[in-house]
C-alpha cells in the first residue's frame, strides 16, 4: 500500500501542474487573442476615417485632373506668344518701375 500512495502522489502533482499548465497555455492564447482583437478594432477605428479622407482625396485628385485638362484644352487654341513683343514689354515695365514717380 506504501508503494502505491508515493507512486500515486507524483502523478496527481504532475496532473495538477499539467492542468496549470494547460489552462495558463489557454490563458496566454485567450490574451493574446483578446489583445489583437483590440488592436484590429483600434486599427479598424483608426482606418476607417482614413479610408473616407482617401476617397475625398482621390475625388480632388480627380477634379485637379480635370482643371488640368481643361486648362491645356483651353491654352491650345491660344496663339503661339511672340517672345520678342514679350520681352519688349518686360523691359518697359522694368523701366518704368525704376523711374521714380
Amino acid at each position: 500500500m506504501p508503494t502505491t500512495h508515493q507512486h500515486s502522489l507524483p502523478c496527481h502533482v504532475t496532473l495538477t501542474s499539467f492542468y496549470y499548465l494547460v489552462f495558463f497555455i489557454f490563458l496566454a492564447l485567450t490574451s493574446s487573442l483578446f489583445i489583437s482583437f483590440l488592436l484590429f478594432l483600434s486599427l479598424s477605428v483608426v482606418l476607417s476615417p482614413m479610408r473616407v479622407i482617401a476617397s475625398q482625396a482621390s475625388q480632388i485628385g480627380t477634379r485637379v485632373l480635370g482643371v488640368k485638362q481643361k486648362m491645356k484644352r483651353a491654352t491650345r487654341a491660344l496663339p503661339v506668344p511672340d517672345y520678342d513683343s514679350f520681352l519688349s514689354a518686360l523691359h518697359d515695365i522694368t523701366k518704368s518701375l525704376a523711374t521714380p514717380l
